[in-house]
């Protein structure tokens, strides 16, 4: 128990947390302003599938998902790209030790996640991030990739 200067017992009251968030919005809510507006709304409605719609006496509000894509190929592969190049092909802290199960870690987060690990399974996977983010939930798919680096990613870093 907290005591005060004079030695008696401290009672502290905890003031009631207001909540001026408008319901169904974020606590941070980004605002762009830019001559040509409406184009800017058509632009990211045509982009990245946002629903909502310019007004122009108002300012647009605009819904859109947000999903990760992660390439992964078990590796920092492009890091070990530019080691080879920079080092002699001395790699260091490049391989992963372990598996990383990008959708785990999602689902674990409270996001949904999705192991792809086949091509075909791209488009429907896809299909089931965006049903996520309709619900309002962010997404994460984990596309497992081969670990065999390009011939023209390795010699992108020959600079």
């Amino acid at each position: 128990m907290a005591a005060g200067q004079d030695g008696r017992a401290l009672t502290l009251h905890m003031a009631k947390r207001s909540n001026f968030q408008p319901p169904g919005w974020h606590t941070v809510t980004p605002r762009i302003i830019v001559p040509g507006a409406e184009k800017l709304v058509e632009f990211i409605k045509k982009v990245f599938g946002a629903a909502g719609d310019y007004r122009p006496q108002a300012p647009a509000e605009l819904k859109l998902g947000v999903t990760w894509c992660i390439l992964n190929d078990g590796a920092l592969g492009s890091i070990r790209d530019i080691q080879a190049q920079a080092f002699s092909e001395r790699y260091i802290g490049t391989e992963f030790a372990v598996d990383l199960d990008f959708a785990k870690l999602a689902q674990a987060s409270g996001c949904y996640g999705e192991r792809v690990t086949e091509p075909a399974e791209i488009e429907n996977a896809l299909k089931r991030a965006m049903d996520a983010n309709e619900g309002g939930r962010p997404a994460v798919l984990d596309f497992v990739v081969a670990k065999e680096r390009l011939t023209g990613s390795v010699e992108f870093f020959k600079r």
